[in-house]
């Protein structure tokens, strides 16, 4: 698939149940694979699961997207889109809390390289990894 302003991607439509996370980490070890970005993996793998997880507890309807689109030669961005209109946001919590990590996580892996767009029924969580900026660490 090809996105309107010519990027390429990956994109399936999936039930919202935590075990289709497997399914969402599939799509994205396709797609790095595809274009050779297989470092890319494992972070990936990480940051598609809490985005999932995410949508699982929190949105409203029976399914959702999950996209893997190549935004440059060493730079993807993943993400899931479903049709609550409740943007994500960060909490505190504490030591005894066994949810509420995933944003924390998200922002700490990306760097701060994440975010949500609303849609008229809907939202689109997001994180982008680059080969490169891993590189650099």
């Amino acid at each position: 698939m090809r996105l309107a302003d010519d990027r390429p991607a990956y994109t399936l439509t999936l039930p919202r149940l935590a075990e289709c996370a497997r399914d969402a980490r599939r799509l994205v070890s396709s797609a790095l694979g595809y274009w050779g970005l297989g470092c890319l993996e494992d972070e990936a793998h990480l940051l598609v699961t809490e985005l999932m997880s995410n949508a699982v507890a929190h949105a409203r309807w029976a399914n959702v997207r999950v996209t893997v689109t190549r935004l440059d030669v060493l730079a993807v961005r993943i993400a899931v889109t479903d049709m609550s209109t409740v943007l994500p946001r960060a909490r505190e919590v504490d030591g005894q809390d066994e949810s509420g990590r995933g944003l924390a996580i998200i922002d700490a892996v990306t760097r701060g390289r994440w975010g949500a767009d609303l849609l008229p029924w809907g939202k689109c969580v997001w994180t982008e990894i680059d080969a490169a900026r891993r590189a650099a660490l």
